[in-house]
């Protein structure tokens, strides 16, 4: 039987998953990232009193699903509650990856500019 995960679990996979980000991705989780909360998903976040939400940007907010043991990003139409079910079974990692592709573009230059400026140089 399915349980929540638990917020001390949650940390440590955030925690986890943060050793693995590249310094464009670190930068862009420190911008997005909020203290974990439910957010409400109906039908499939019911039993588990919603799911975590982790990171905003935009209208699009960054969650763990617990049943599926993934991190997700999906949008949503009105804060506190996930417009859309994801099922992803992987780490914090690629989802900023994703992200991080989706803002640069075709030609690498997106909203945040060229990827070669979203860390520190030094």
């Amino acid at each position: 039987m399915w349980s929540p995960i638990s917020p001390e679990s949650l940390r440590e996979l955030i925690r986890e998953s943060e050793a693995e980000l590249s310094p464009d991705e670190r930068l862009l989780w420190e911008l997005i990232q909020i203290s974990p909360r439910k957010w409400a998903q109906s039908p499939w976040g019911d039993e588990g009193g919603g799911f975590w939400a982790v990171g905003v940007i935009g209208g699009d907010i960054i969650w763990y699903n617990d049943i599926e043991e993934g991190f997700n990003i999906s949008r949503y139409f009105e804060p506190g509650t996930i417009g859309e079910y994801r099922c992803n079974q992987g780490g914090l990692q690629p989802v900023l990856w994703n992200l991080l592709h989706k803002f640069e573009g075709d030609e690498g230059h997106g909203v945040f500019g060229p990827p070669q400026l979203l860390a520190d140089p030094g």
